[in-house]
């Protein structure tokens, strides 16, 4: 049985107009089956909603500031951090209530992966939803919260890229792989990917694919 408990995990979201969504992130924290007891953490990045609002009255840990970005909202959070593990949700997907257990029990090292499942947001007219394309069952991928990391894994291989427009959870995860720490797969779905229709990939492909550009390019740069 896994030693790690719930009151050792801290949970990082960052929110950018969240406010349709980031209850059920949060609530699917508290509902987790090891306990309700971890350390959440919302960053809002300079929302335009009520995202702000409705986060502090959730009875979690908030902190505000300007639009600076994905990544220097979850620097901003890792930064507060004071427990020994992290982990990392998005403001608009939920965590399966037992992903906590799931992932501590497999924990062989410094870092456990699980699998993601798509599901389209319960919002969405049935014309809507046709444009949307989950995929089918379980499936690994580098998103947050399918993964719980030891905290000192971010000394090790360094904070998310700020100078990335998109991306940067792909890029950590790769210099995670370079670094040669060993982590452990898990073949449980751990987290519930929400489709929408203001997905970052369906509003900022141009973004997306700059970061996936410049990712490549510091890589290149790197092994040269």
């Amino acid at each position: 049985m896994s030693e790690i408990r719930s009151r050792d995990i801290s949970v990082v979201i960052p929110a950018y107009n969240a406010e349709k969504y980031i209850a059920e992130a949060v609530n699917s924290i508290k509902s987790q089956t090891m306990g309700n007891d971890a350390r959440i953490i919302v960053v809002d990045d300079g929302s335009q909603d009520r995202t702000a609002e409705l986060v502090s009255n959730l009875g979690v840990k908030l902190i505000t500031g300007n639009h600076a970005g994905t990544s220097a909202a979850r620097n901003a959070g890792i930064a507060c951090v004071n427990t020994p593990w992290i982990y990392l949700l998005d403001a608009d997907d939920r965590a399966r209530n037992h992903a906590f257990r799931t992932l501590a029990d497999a924990m062989s090292g410094s870092a456990a992966f699980g699998l993601a499942e798509d599901f389209i947001s319960e919002e969405l007219t049935p014309e809507q939803a046709a444009q949307l394309c989950p995929r089918s069952g379980g499936y690994a991928g580098i998103l947050p919260g399918c993964s719980l990391l030891k905290t000192e894994l971010f000394e090790k291989v360094g904070l998310f890229d700020e100078s990335l427009p998109s991306g940067e959870v792909v890029a950590w995860m790769l210099s995670l792989r370079d670094s040669g720490i060993p982590v452990t797969s898990v073949n449980t779905i751990v987290l519930e990917r929400r489709l929408h229709m203001t997905n970052t990939g369906r509003l900022r492909k141009a973004d997306e694919a700059k970061g996936y550009a410049a990712l490549l390019r510091k890589r290149l740069q790197n092994r040269g």
